[in-house]
């Protein structure tokens, strides 16, 4: 067999391999995943059915988490606005109009366990995650899902081992308001 030849063979193998395996099967497991490495499904839309793979690992899905409002262990976690500092016992409000993009929070902590991670949640959204240790001024960014006009949770935790599943060792909670200018 010529090389040409080969390559014709091949391509149409190919063709046809791919057009009964996904006519045959829309499971998502199916061939072309064997072959390519990638997961390949159909998906219908609009009537239609268009090939969708899901090898991209840039998009991040906000998981929302029931966290506790009752403090656990010791340190310091504080949060800020222009308006006020928890520090100061004063209420922290952000305002925000039509033009407002990227809204922040600042933060600051204080003596937590420089050997875990703090995890800092923004109502129940895992928004930044990093060693705290012994001080940390800084700004969590809001995102756009909770940067709602009304009033928000701040949480900073640690947990045991670093495992969300043995449960916390560090927990601070503080609120913050979002109003309308």
């Amino acid at each position: 067999m010529k090389k040409r030849d080969y390559i014709a063979f091949v391509f149409v193998s190919f063709a046809l391999m791919v057009s009964i395996d996904m006519v045959l099967n829309y499971s998502g497991h199916n061939l072309m995943s064997n072959l390519t490495g990638y997961h390949f499904e159909l998906v219908k839309s609009d009537d239609k059915y268009s090939a969708a793979s899901d090898s991209s690992i840039d998009e991040q899905v906000e998981v929302e988490y029931a966290l506790p409002e009752d403090s656990v262990g010791s340190g310091e976690f504080d949060i800020a606005s222009p308006s006020g500092s928890t520090v100061d016992g004063k209420a922290v409000v952000l305002y925000k109009d039509s033009k407002t993009i990227g809204m922040q929070v600042g933060i600051s902590a204080r003596g937590l366990d420089n050997s875990l991670l703090t995890y800092f949640y923004i109502d129940g959204i895992e928004v930044n995650s990093q060693v705290v240790g012994v001080g940390y001024d800084g700004s969590l960014n809001i995102p756009d899902s909770k940067s709602n006009v009304g009033s928000h949770k701040v949480h900073a935790i640690q947990y045991k081992d670093n495992d969300k599943k043995k449960g916390l060792v560090f927990n601070r909670m503080h609120k913050f308001e979002i109003r309308n200018k």
